[in-house]
């Protein structure tokens, strides 16, 4: 079972009032004041609302009225953003975490695309995590332009979340200013044809127990091969014993991960 602390329901609903208040209450004309990336980046922000529905927390009693960094925390499977967001409680630096949910029920919780346990590569399953991909990559546009953001964001994940923070610093490098996949993998078909190019400095730091039977690590070994392979800057920290889990070593290591990324 996961290892997660919960936020209490006040602050859950505190936090979830305030991401609908600002969908509702950004007009087009207070988007197009804000915004000076891209064409794409425009033209999202010229939505009302999010292209994902998110929470927001803010990390060791950061003002939400100042830039600052961001780190788009991607939940599991039957996962949401509820339960994955108290596990940034401890995070000891000002961040905004933003986590966003999953488009389709599934079970308790939501699924980012649909997926055999144990894992098993193929095409269908490249599709679906490329498709979540490009999801959050649409999330990272309107973030850019709609909340105030120091630095490029973070982008980190278990499970399926893992397997989407992958696939983002695949097919969206250049949104990212780094990826911490956790207990994930990708198939080689969302790698083949893929090169980091100028992009080549944004890290990938994976992390992952060597006990796990759901998403084994075999997979993402395979995944930091290749990726290495074609010139990515990708690292894979293997915890022994452990399970399909967050183990507080792990937290701990991606909590270092993320400040070492954020300082940058």
């Amino acid at each position: 079972m996961n290892r997660f602390r919960r936020l209490p329901a006040w602050a859950l609903s505190l936090v979830l009032f305030f991401c609908v208040a600002v969908a509702i209450g950004c007009t087009r004309s207070e988007v197009a004041q804000t915004s000076s990336g891209t064409s794409t980046q425009k033209a999202v922000a010229e939505k009302t609302a999010p292209p994902l529905e998110y929470l927001e927390y803010l990390s060791a009693g950061a003002d939400k009225k100042e830039k600052l960094p961001v780190v788009v925390a991607i939940h599991g499977l039957g996962d949401s953003p509820g339960n994955f967001i108290s596990l940034y409680e401890t995070l000891s630096i000002e961040a905004r975490i933003i986590a966003p949910r999953a488009p389709t029920a599934y079970g308790p919780g939501f699924s980012w695309f649909f997926i055999s346990i144990p894992y098993r590569s193929n095409k269908s399953l490249g599709e679906g995590i490329g498709a979540a991909a490009d999801l959050i990559g649409n999330l990272l546009d309107w973030l850019s332009v709609n909340v105030p953001m120091k630095g490029k964001p973070v982008v980190t994940g278990f499970s399926q979340g893992g397997m989407v923070s992958f696939a983002v610093a695949v097919r969206h490098p250049e949104k990212i200013r780094a990826a911490i996949p956790v207990s994930g993998a990708i198939p080689q078909t969302l790698i083949d044809g893929k090169s980091p190019g100028v992009t080549k400095s944004v890290p990938i730091r994976a992390l992952h127990g060597d006990a796990d039977n759901m998403v084994p690590i075999e997979p993402a070994r395979k995944t930091v091969k290749l990726l290495r392979e074609k010139g990515w800057d990708v690292e894979l920290k293997e915890y022994p014993g452990t399970g399909h889990t967050i183990s507080y070593s792990m937290e701990s290591d991606m909590f270092a991960y993320i400040k070492t990324a954020i300082a940058r």
